[in-house]
């Protein structure tokens, strides 16, 4: 039996992935492009951070 996804149930795969999300919303809140980002084409149909008009 294989059970390919109970790898990321370890501790430190959870706190890799927690520290993932903060680096991106950091980047995110700076308007700076996500380090992860994937579908980075839609920074040039807006870029990353909250606009305030």
């Amino acid at each position: 039996m294989l059970l390919p996804h109970l790898g990321s149930a370890t501790v430190e795969a959870r706190r890799a992935m927690a520290s993932v999300v903060v680096q991106n919303l950091n980047a995110f809140l700076k308007g700076e492009t996500p380090p992860n980002l994937v579908n980075k084409e839609v920074v040039n149909v807006r870029r990353p951070g909250f606009r305030v008009d």
